[in-house]
């Protein structure tokens, strides 16, 4: 055993340890402070798994989200429930006419009579000597601000809110007693009001009609071009009044339900949002994800960051934060506050890879676009984060016991 004596008291180190003998009071409340506040000033990569399961602990109004733990079964649960993102506009008037004639819309009318009696000479398109049938075609004429056209003999007569065959049989009955057993053809040779606007990432921006054959999303997308980038980074939004619903291209590509019909002046935007999740804590490494494939599953996720550190995880819970459909939340039984008035819930899912069963379930449960996977540190770590500091603060008594006795 060493010994070295202090100049005043004769204090010593034994066994490589300084007593405290012979450190000033001042000194030893530095130090004393400093190892109070070891555990609160250690560097933390994030919430420990006791803070998070803490928080979902909350009384109701005061809790921000929910925690689950996952089994198989939950798994199955949520994969049948997949989103219907166009739900909302799919039963809005889908059988609704798309030829309904506007104010602005620019008419063609064709009137036929037999024999010859011309409306009027300028209006007569072709004259024959013999009785027959006739055509007589107006000018293109525009729908005025009072929904009327103006038809010789007849005056202005209202056609909006008409289908083409209907206003053609009240512009025959206008015409009735005017002129000799009339019959009228109004054709639509253009529409604003029954046409709609695509916009964003597509080859042809612009405005396109409705047509019977051709009125659904996909429809009028390959009118105007088609997309212009991956259909996986773009997302479609429909604008219908003052509602609107988004869903990803390639899932509307994947699922023919989801190719709604489109109504009069719907707008269509096209933007370009990539799909994407992050990944920080005790893994491999942190990064930002993107989903490149329509399906991508936790396990997935995790092994393209080179897993957890074995080191430093707790692997017991491995969260996943999500912002969850209501209606799956609903499924789960989830217990929030006001949920039937919320579109999403916030819900923290948590998965045990340290039980075998974690890892089916890991490789079952399917990771959403802006899902923040989370591995908080172990316990074990944290303790060796403290003792560090206590070396440190021994190594410092011992440097100034040695200073005091030069």
């Amino acid at each position: 055993m060493s010994k070295v004596f202090d100049r005043n008291d004769g204090g010593v180190l034994l066994g490589g340890s300084p007593t405290l003998r012979g450190v000033s009071p001042a000194m030893l409340l530095l130090v004393s402070v400093t190892m109070l506040g070891a555990c609160s000033a250690l560097p933390e990569d994030g919430p420990s798994a006791e803070m998070v399961s803490h928080g979902a602990t909350e009384p109701a109004p005061n809790r921000s989200y929910t925690l689950v733990d996952l089994n198989y079964r939950l798994t199955q649960l949520i994969a049948a429930h997949p989103a219907q993102p166009l739900a909302a506009l799919t039963a809005d008037d889908s059988n609704a006419p798309n030829d309904i004639i506007a104010v602005g819309d620019t008419l063609a009318v064709s009137i036929y009579q037999p024999g010859m009696v011309p409306l009027a000479p300028s209006l007569t398109a072709t004259a024959t000597p013999q009785a027959g049938v006739g055509p007589q075609s107006l000018p293109r004429s525009v729908v005025d601000d009072h929904g009327a056209i103006l038809v010789p003999y007849a005056g202005p007569v209202v056609v909006a809110g008409h289908t083409p065959n209907q206003a053609a049989d009240v512009i025959r009955r206008a015409l009735l007693g005017r002129v000799a057993n009339p019959q009228v053809i109004v054709t639509t040779i253009s529409s604003p009001h029954n046409s709609v606007v695509v916009i964003g990432e597509v080859a042809k921006p612009g405005r396109y009609p409705l047509a019977t054959n051709a009125d659904h999303l996909l429809d009028e997308l390959a009118i105007a071009g088609g997309p212009t980038k991956q259909a996986r980074d773009l997302t479609v939004t429909v604008v219908r009044g003052d509602r609107s619903a988004s869903i990803v291209l390639q899932t509307l590509l994947d699922d023919p339900s989801q190719n709604i019909r489109l109504g009069p002046q719907d707008q269509v935007r096209v933007t370009s949002t990539p799909r994407k999740i992050d990944v920080f804590g005790a893994v491999g490494k942190g990064a930002q994800i993107p989903l490149e494939d329509e399906s991508v599953t936790l396990a997935d996720a995790l092994a393209r960051i080179g897993g957890l550190n074995p080191n430093m995880a707790n692997a017991r819970s491995v969260f996943v934060f999500r912002f969850e459909r209501a209606e799956v939340a609903k499924a789960l039984g989830v217990s929030f506050p006001d949920i039937s008035g919320l579109k999403s819930v916030p819900i923290v899912y948590r998965v045990n890879l340290r039980d075998p069963a974690g890892y089916f379930i890991a490789a079952k449960f399917q990771v959403a676009a802006n899902d923040l996977i989370y591995v908080p540190t172990a316990d074990v770590p944290e303790l060796q984060k403290f003792l560090n500091v206590v070396a440190t603060a021994a190594q410092f008594f011992y440097a100034a016991q040695v200073a005091q006795t030069l």
